[in-house]
């Protein structure tokens, strides 16, 4: 009989596993085997931690065989150290330094048996620097497919991983903009790609009118395919957000592209009228949120901010934060 041992359990939605188990990674105990109940899956946790918006009980776990990415490799490359990996739906990608390439198919091999979750494995291969903010993968090894379905928050994406940019690690901060949406509200989305948030945002409130505005057409058409699958009615337009001019205001405008929305916010003002509620998404350092804060003034002039919000991180000492403020 396997040795039981007591930690805190998470109880999981199984349509939610992928997206929790990209979100809260390093909170999760690998040494349990997680327990499925019903529609839901038991997952460990340790004993410090804590996640935000899930039922946690006390549960008697089964050890688990150390048969996990990490030891598997290990026992074959002593030497290896890059273990965390991005999962979007069955795809995994892994970025794998120079001096390893030559052992590439054997990390993802080893990757794709001991997660039986992962059906194909991918290796970044570029960076983030294009202007859809896309980049490119070698395919390695099991299916052979760039193609990812995941599901979050009750809606179904799809999306080629090679043509659209997505971060699964937004979707909590997804869930949690689309909560403040009232009904009846019209929603403008901005830099919406595939269409994450008007997919949250319209599924989770049916009366509101949402438009989501995506440049990159791959983007746009993957939206649009989404929308369809979901049963979701969301004015897609394929359009550059510097050149939008769609002619009227919104109540709530989310600008999820922390790397220039900024530069945006003139814009953004065109469509913003007196109670528009704006979710501005941008990278920097703690210290630096006050002088960002002082642009967002300078372009609407009054302005009430309600609250900052830390969902990400670039780089060790640079965040990526989500600015929700109100126009006065």
């Amino acid at each position: 009989m396997s040795e039981k041992q007591q930690r805190r359990a998470a109880k999981v939605p199984l349509r939610e596993l992928n997206t929790f188990r990209a979100v809260f990674a390093k909170d999760i105990d690998k040494s349990c085997r997680h327990e499925k109940q019903k529609d839901y899956m038991l997952i460990a946790l340790h004993s410090k931690h804590d996640v935000k918006g899930y039922d946690i009980i006390e549960y008697d776990f089964s050890k688990k065989e150390p048969r996990d990415f990490r030891s598997a490799i290990t026992k074959v490359l002593p030497t290896y150290n890059k273990f965390a990996f991005d999962q979007l739906g069955s795809i995994a990608i892994i970025e794998v330094d120079e001096e390893f390439r030559d052992k590439e198919e054997l990390i993802a091999k080893t990757l794709l048996e001991t997660n039986a979750t992962v059906k194909t494995v991918l290796r970044k291969d570029s960076t983030h620097e294009n202007e859809f903010r896309t980049q490119t993968y070698k395919f390695l090894q099991g299916v052979e497919t760039k193609i990812a379905t995941i599901k979050e928050n009750n809606v179904t994406l799809s999306f080629d991983v090679e043509e659209v940019y997505f971060s699964v690690r937004l979707s909590s901060e997804r869930k949690r903009v689309a909560q403040q949406v009232k009904e009846n509200e019209s929603v403008l989305v901005m830099f919406s790609g595939a269409g994450p948030y008007a997919m949250v945002i319209k599924k989770m409130h049916p009366s509101a009118t949402v438009t989501a505005v995506e440049m990159n057409p791959e983007g746009h058409r993957w939206a649009v395919h989404n929308a369809k699958i979901n049963k979701l009615d969301i004015t897609c337009v394929n359009e550059d957000v510097g050149k939008l001019a769609l002619g009227k205001t919104f109540d709530r405008i989310v600008m999820p592209a922390p790397k220039n929305a900024e530069d945006f916010l003139e814009k953004a003002k065109e469509h913003a009228t007196q109670g528009t509620i704006i979710h501005l998404y941008c990278f920097g350092e703690e210290n630096e949120l006050a002088e960002k804060k002082k642009r967002i003034e300078h372009v609407f002039s009054k302005v009430t901010f309600l609250g900052d919000t830390v969902c990400g991180q670039q780089s060790p000492r640079i965040y990526r934060y989500c600015v929700d403020f109100r126009v006065d």
